[in-house]
């Protein structure tokens, strides 16, 4: 093992030390250890996936960006079925009250208009819930990205 010795002020130091405990100058690696670092390094930033994670996360446009087709797809999936759930209950709910016959009483009408608006509510509910989904995961996974947890297809960390 080769003893180290601040450049700056000449002090021993640590082989694995970053940085001089006597003048806080950083040390030079090997150049070695540098070019297995780059080699791990994807060309992927963190920041970018990070934000597309926060702000396109329920469309999975940072999993893809990453390289992850399968979880961009199925959050793509799990958001698209949500909206075709709530199109389904507008379209149901606009028919429902269109074929209403206006000849009936007032009371039965009314009757009539509030279970619609009760199914529509229910449609409402479980697109808000698979939205709900989508998007804590998204968040979690950006969480996730600014952290260095999650790391490129290859497997590399994100610069």
């Amino acid at each position: 093992m080769e003893i180290m010795y601040c450049k700056n002020c000449g002090n021993e130091i640590a082989d694995d030390a970053d940085v001089c405990m006597k003048c806080g100058c950083f040390t030079d690696k090997p150049k070695i250890e540098t070019e297995k670092a780059k080699e791990n390094l994807s060309p992927k930033s963190k920041i970018v996936g990070g934000f597309l994670g926060i702000f396109l996360g329920c469309l999975g446009v940072h999993n893809f960006y990453l390289g992850r087709k399968l979880q961009g797809f199925i959050q793509l999936a799990l958001t698209i079925l949500a909206l075709v759930v709530l199109v389904i209950g507008a379209v149901n709910y606009y028919t429902a009250v269109m074929a209403i016959d206006p000849t009936l009483a007032e009371e039965v009408i009314l009757d009539l208009i509030a279970l619609e608006v009760v199914e529509l509510y229910v449609y409402s509910l479980v697109f808000c819930f698979m939205l709900f989904i989508s998007g804590v995961w998204a968040l979690i996974e950006a969480i996730m990205i600014f952290c260095g947890k999650i790391k490129d297809k290859q497997g590399r960390d994100l610069c």
